[in-house]
């Protein structure tokens, strides 16, 4: 989950985009848990416009955000941002989303398969399991930077 705070809120921007909206500085992340970054486009009569989401563990709230978007929405990919006990490294990670698999005994266990083939579990007890179900799949995105020739 994300925390905001009042002293980070931008208080010409807000008064901007108005109709309940507010626009911040910064957050807070609450828990140090896995998130997610969700790269939309959004069309409106002026035309497209990018959006970036961010969505807070665990998986079922990105789940619904993606089965109850607007026609108007179009989600280009999403990544996956992963705490170091997650990942297994020393530092976050973000790294484009490409399964997600629930165990269905389970409903806060979850299992992350990501673009360069790497898995990550949300719950580490469960990393043996076999019992996992896909949830969601996404379409990989390419990240490699093509060079003229």
């Amino acid at each position: 989950m994300f925390l905001t705070d009042n002293a980070a809120r931008h208080p010409f921007a807000s008064q901007i985009y108005g109709d309940g909206m507010t626009v911040w500085r910064a957050a807070t992340l609450a828990t140090l848990d896995e998130w997610f970054y969700v790269n939309c486009l959004v069309k409106s009569p002026e035309g497209e416009f990018p959006e970036i989401i961010l969505i807070s563990h665990p998986s079922h709230d990105l789940l619904s955000f993606i089965d109850q978007r607007k026609d108007d929405v179009t989600v280009i990919d999403v990544q996956l941002v992963s705490p170091p006990y997650m990942n297994g490294t020393r530092q976050w990670k973000m790294e484009p989303l490409v399964r997600i698999w629930r165990n269905p005994s389970n409903a806060w266990s979850h299992r992350y398969e990501v673009a360069n083939g790497s898995w990550y579990h949300s719950v580490s007890n469960d990393q043996d399991s076999t019992e996992f179900e896909l949830c969601r799949e996404f379409a990989a995105v390419d990240t490699t930077e093509s060079t003229p020739a």
